[in-house]
């Protein structure tokens, strides 16, 4: 793939990952926080600031790293993408951290977290996630929905020829009416007459 393109698709990715991570708590995409749930009490929290119960949060759900590992996943999502990746993994990468790494980015998804929830509702989550419950959620959310996006890809397998048979269907449907054309019969078989006619 042309560098400028694979510059281009990366920049679409990155910008997806912008607007999403913000999002990914209540997603459940993220990993249980090492800090203590008995440092996240309501009433040593409900003194805070918006910001500071932004960053309480932030910590307590680990979204760094999150934001990390998945720009990594981007970068290595472009290996198959351009010949000879391993001379660009380390442009990608860098390029990737100085426009759209967390430290740059953080102060505009505090702001998004501030203007999406109240104070009142960053004290829940705080008392929610810091709780064994909260803890439990962020282990288990994102093999849930690992699981979840399995059992929707086998039924969507196990079913192709459903799919197969009721487009067949709508396709003679439209025959019928007059909205689609039927392909000319043999095209392929003629054409390799015409060829061998020559």
């Amino acid at each position: 793939m042309h560098i400028i393109r694979l510059l281009s698709k990366t920049v679409y990715d990155l910008k997806a990952l912008h607007f999403v991570l913000p999002l990914l708590l209540i997603a459940g995409y993220v990993s249980a926080s090492q800090e203590s749930p008995d440092s996240y009490k309501k009433e040593n929290h409900n003194q805070a600031s918006h910001e500071q119960k932004v960053q309480a949060l932030f910590a307590l759900i680990n979204l760094p790293a999150v934001y990390r590992r998945e720009v990594e996943k981007i970068v290595a999502s472009q290996k198959d993408q351009i010949d000879h990746f391993e001379y660009f993994e380390d442009v990608i990468r860098e390029w990737a951290t100085q426009v759209t790494g967390w430290e740059v980015l953080q102060p505009k998804i505090a702001e998004l977290y501030k203007s999406s929830f109240t104070e009142a509702e960053l004290n829940d989550m705080l008392v929610f996630y810091g709780s064994e419950t909260g803890q439990k959620f962020l282990q288990l959310q994102p093999l849930i929905s690992t699981r979840i996006r399995q059992m929707g890809t086998e039924a969507a397998q196990q079913n192709r020829g459903r799919l197969k048979t009721m487009l067949q269907n709508r396709a003679e449907e439209l025959k019928r009416m007059g909205l689609i054309k039927s392909k000319p019969a043999n095209t392929e078989n003629n054409n390799n007459e015409g060829v061998g006619g020559e």
